[in-house]
């Protein structure tokens, strides 16, 4: 019986050797479209989380007074790198207001720990900082999301001339902006 298999086998081996490399070779281009669909899921899953806080962010705390939206990639050494995410601003009178605000919708985006979860204990304040003889205040925290790496930045007073407006110019700018980002497997924006 062994004896009639390895005749067989000898027989067929090049058949055989012909189905295991159409395998491999099948079996490597479903992978990498399967990766690509999960990286490609990945940030369009992150994105729409983003949106989801931001709707429960102006239920909750107040619409803003601009907003906008991130989307774009850039190349790396790795292939691609994205950025997914979305800005807003608030026109506020004081660093009081906008560690007030700052709480207000770091508890908002704690509320979606399901999705959002920390990656280091979360900032408790926004504290002054001066950079290039420019003082303001900042605050950061990380988070995880789908695979991706996040930061929600909160800075108040900024002087540099910020991409959003505010209603009021007598106001001082309070801006948060909730990005997401990681390695892509194509240039999605």
């Amino acid at each position: 019986m062994l004896r009639q298999f390895f005749r067989w086998f000898k027989r067929h081996i090049l058949i055989i050797l012909l189905f295991l490399i159409i395998a491999s070779v099948a079996g490597y281009f479903i992978y990498q479209k399967v990766t690509l669909e999960m990286n490609r899921h990945s940030f369009q899953s992150a994105q729409h989380a983003i949106d989801g806080v931001y709707a429960d962010i102006v239920s909750q705390v107040g619409a803003p007074d601009d907003s906008g939206t991130q989307k774009y990639c850039n190349t790396s050494p790795n292939g691609y790198s994205c950025i997914i995410g979305k800005s807003f601003i608030y026109g506020i009178d004081n660093e009081s207001s906008a560690n007030s605000l700052f709480k207000k919708i770091q508890k908002v985006i704690g509320s979606q720990n399901s999705q959002f979860r920390t990656v280091r204990h979360l900032t408790t304040e926004v504290k002054d900082i001066t950079i290039t003889g420019a003082p303001y205040a900042s605050a950061s925290d990380r988070y995880r999301l789908y695979g991706l790496d996040c930061v929600a930045n909160y800075i108040f007073n900024d002087r540099r001339d910020p991409d959003l407006t505010l209603k009021d110019s007598s106001k001082k700018p309070f801006e948060v902006a909730i990005d997401c980002f990681g390695v892509a497997k194509r240039n999605y924006y």
